[in-house]
């Protein structure tokens, strides 16, 4: 099971983070591999070195990163090839539209094949429906997210899934 934790830019911003999520994953034992940490775009892209020293330190302790809500902000996917994340997350505002707007479905897919081709993993947020769940399948989203699949869990109903 994987553990999802979004950091916020102000938690982000502190430099002892890597030291926070290190002592976090000792003290609660959780495998490095089984805890993603969920960044905003707007925080990720600020290209600033303090936040590549963060996300190389993270990245080091065997952490999985992901963008948060990718392509709702000012991303430029000329940078996005610096940054060492795991996951690009599709903001479900592009996966609702789906069903009814081509457009919408036709830049989910590119969203796909691309972050596919820079060798990241792609989350769909905010499946809600079964034709937005084949399309996602379809173009080879590698997971979704939404009530399609789960509903959201607070923290002691998650340790209890994990447990």
């Amino acid at each position: 099971m994987l553990v999802g934790v979004n950091l916020s830019g102000r938690q982000f911003a502190d430099l002892k983070l890597p030291d926070i999520v290190a002592r976090a994953l000792q003290e609660s034992g959780l495998p490095p591999a089984q805890l993603e940490l969920e960044l905003s775009e707007a925080t990720v892209m600020q290209q600033n070195e303090p936040i590549l020293s963060t996300l190389r330190k993270l990245k080091d302790l065997g952490v999985s990163l992901a963008i948060d809500d990718f392509g709702t902000s000012y991303s430029s996917l000329v940078n996005l090839k610096r940054y060492p994340v795991d996951k690009l997350k599709i903001d479900k505002s592009l996966v609702g539209a789906i069903p009814e707007d081509s457009e919408s479905r036709e830049i989910v897919i590119a969203f796909v094949e691309l972050a596919h081709a820079l060798g990241r993993k792609v989350v769909a947020e905010g499946v809600e429906t079964e034709t937005q769940e084949q399309v996602l399948r379809g173009c080879g989203c590698d997971y979704m997210q939404g009530f399609r699949t789960g509903e959201p869990l607070d923290a002691d109903a998650a340790a209890q899934k994990i447990a």
